[in-house]
């Protein structure tokens, strides 16, 4: 039996981008360009483009679309 691809929390992908897919349900043709800035202000705090990126922080943990859901 196959094991899914997880991330680095351990959260299969398919779930991460499950949760992407319904900010960008959400957001609608904003959800791109937001995730851009999200990405550079990730980056310019230390975060690489990941850890501070708003918009990252709950679909990588599996809780929800948004951080708060963290």
């Amino acid at each position: 039996m196959a094991v899914p691809a997880a991330n680095r929390f351990g959260i299969p992908v398919v779930i991460e981008e499950t949760l992407h897919t319904r900010q960008a349900e959400v957001l609608g043709p904003l959800y791109l360009p937001l995730h851009g800035l999200c990405m550079l202000g990730s980056l310019a705090t230390g975060g690489g483009t990941h850890n501070h990126n708003l918009l990252e922080i709950g679909p990588e943990r599996g809780r929800g679309p948004w951080p708060w859901h963290v």
